[in-house]
């Protein structure tokens, strides 16, 4: 039994079976196989782990990754599937009193602004850095707007569309730098940025990004790597091997409720540091660390967050910066 809930579908659960049966041709195509073995073999076959309200679920499954791939978010009302296949997204809303699925909408490249919408929550700002001309850089997400300083607007110093996305900046690695200049205070944070470097191996630190205040938040190169640290403090270096003239994802976290800081590379795990203390509180600086030390390379897509990002919202948001 169908019957319209708005612009929605509600199905009953043996429907529901054979609906999933076509979009994601989990099941076997034996037209004579028994409904009941059908739903066995669904939920022998999505297994949830359980998270927090607001947490991504995982949905894992002994098909291959080819026929479907899927992830499920819980909400305070309720909770949705995306279920993958073929390049093609559905979401479903599972009642389980019910034993019930709404369908709510297809999901193409249109909708997949809603679905980072839901990860970025807490983002609190965001610099694309997509301009491409003047001295300026919008903060997208609230007014946290960036100027950009001492660049020579050549080929090594200023704009450039060799991007992750849209536009972005090349610094010369002498003294160009982006000040935002307003203080920002967080307690959990994330910094997410895609970064190229021309240059290894040198004497010097190059600063990618710095909050500039008592206790410094610094993300740098030194001299092969990317670290992730706080001058002074107490959470040492957080290290990740970088390659010249490619193009990195790095996301630096830091848990207030439990003092665990953590970096990903490409959407890896890559270390973590536990029973620590980070004092995020101070003026952000782009390609800064110090005098003398700033970055050689371009930069895009700069991001900061109110919460420590799991590694499933850094997985996403890596694939969807890559794709």
């Amino acid at each position: 039994m169908i019957r319209r809930k708005g612009q929605f579908f509600i199905i009953s659960a043996v429907i529901v079976v054979i609906l999933l049966m076509s979009l994601t041709k989990m099941l076997s195509n034996n037209e004579n196989q028994d409904t009941a073995i059908h739903l066995r073999d669904i939920n022998d076959a999505l297994r949830v782990l359980e998270n927090n309200n607001y947490e991504l679920f995982e949905m894992m499954s002994f098909l291959s990754d080819e026929t479907m791939y899927s992830v499920m978010e819980s909400y305070l009302d309720g909770k949705k599937i995306l279920l993958r296949n073929r390049g093609y997204l559905m979401v479903y809303n599972i009642n389980e009193i019910e034993n019930t699925i709404e369908i709510t909408y297809d999901i193409n490249s249109i909708h997949m602004e809603q679905i980072i919408s839901i990860l970025e929550f807490n983002r609190i700002s965001a610099w694309d850095f997509d301009e491409g001309v003047g001295v300026g850089t919008k903060d997208k997400t609230s007014s946290n707007d960036g100027e950009l300083i001492n660049f020579s607007w050549t080929k090594n110093s200023g704009w450039t569309d060799s991007c992750i996305s849209g536009n972005c900046i090349v610094f010369d690695g002498i003294d160009d730098y982006v000040l935002i200049n307003k203080t920002i205070n967080l307690n959990s944070f994330s910094i997410e940025f895609w970064f190229k470097t021309k240059e290894l191996g040198v004497g010097n630190r190059q600063g990618i990004f710095l909050i500039d205040g008592v206790n410094d938040i610094r993300l740098f190169i030194n001299p092969n790597n990317l670290e992730f640290d706080q001058n002074p403090g107490e959470l040492g270096n957080l290290v990740v091997p970088i390659t010249l003239d490619n193009w990195v994802f790095i996301i630096a976290t830091y848990d207030d409720t439990n003092n665990i800081a953590k970096i990903y590379l490409d959407g890896v795990l890559i270390e973590t540091r536990n029973s620590i203390s980070l004092d995020f509180n101070g003026i952000p600086k782009i390609s800064w660390l110090a005098a003398d030390n700033y970055f050689n390379g371009t930069i895009d897509n700069l991001r900061i967050y109110n919460t420590s990002l799991n590694a499933e919202q850094v997985q996403f948001l890596y694939n969807n910066g890559r794709n």
